[in-house]
């Protein structure tokens, strides 16, 4: 099977895409500890060491757990509250009653992408070798 020149390169490029989704988790979630101020990265203020490349990566592991861990179910539980809000006040019409229950079916699936997606992150990295105890962090305070 003979390769041109444009399938190779294609062959070149997705293989990299492929390394780099292999790594780039890794290193995002290397080793990212939380800052004792509370704020998203420990560089750059006052008295602080100047920021790295491993503080974006840290900025972006803090930016993707604040979303999934504090804003989601959040938004989540106003989700279902206005969805049973709809359904209540439906007065029987069966387009509104569809329109609730596609809303909670779209709020629970969400979720489960969401959380299924980082887990299988979280999973992948621990094969790597990476922190073993990250199913322990939804029991602990993230204040801490």
């Amino acid at each position: 099977m003979a390769f041109n020149l444009k399938s190779k390169y294609l062959f070149f490029i997705l293989s990299l895409l492929f390394l780099f989704s292999i790594a780039f988790p890794a290193i995002v979630f290397a080793a990212c500890t939380p800052c004792p101020d509370g704020s998203l990265v420990c560089c750059g203020n006052a008295g602080n060491p100047p920021c790295t490349i491993d503080d974006a990566f840290c900025l972006i592991t803090n930016i993707v757990n604040f979303i999934l861990f504090q804003l989601a179910p959040i938004l989540a539980v106003i989700w279902f509250s206005f969805a049973g809000f709809t359904y209540l006040t439906s007065a029987g019409d069966p387009g509104k009653v569809k329109k609730a229950k596609d809303m909670i079916i779209y709020v629970v699936v969400g979720l489960l992408i969401a959380y299924l997606a980082w887990g299988i992150i979280y999973s992948f990295i621990q094969m790597l070798g990476g922190d073993t105890n990250w199913l322990l962090q939804f029991f602990s305070n993230p204040t801490e």
